[in-house]
């Protein structure tokens, strides 16, 4: 899953017939790392590129936890110093102040 998402991202992920796919449906059972993977390769994508826009959809309250996981793993603090948290990896990017409530928007200039 992490291979076939890391392909959509750089524009590698191609079909029989050399076309390049834009877009992405999962369809998995439940249990199966979806939701954690989707969130961890968000922050991921993010880190990478502060000016990437993510947009979730869900026939639940899925997306809305979905938003406030990725915020909340990008925002984390750092309890014991032998910890990595994301700032660690990706200093650069910040949830931008008064959009911590519903919704997370990078941060372009610190």
């Amino acid at each position: 899953m992490c291979g076939t998402l890391q392909k959509l991202y750089e524009g590698n992920l191609v079909n029989e017939e050399g076309k390049v796919y834009t877009k992405l449906v999962m369809n998995m059972p439940s249990r199966h790392g979806k939701s954690r993977t989707l969130i961890n390769f968000c922050k991921w994508v993010l880190g990478r590129k502060k000016s990437n826009r993510i947009i979730t959809c869900s026939y639940n309250d899925a997306a809305t936890d979905f938003s406030i996981y990725t915020r909340d793993g990008i925002m984390e603090v750092k309890t014991y110093p032998h910890e990595i948290v994301y700032e660690d990896i990706f200093p650069e990017s910040k949830i931008k102040k008064g959009n911590a409530m519903l919704w997370f928007v990078i941060r372009e200039e610190l």
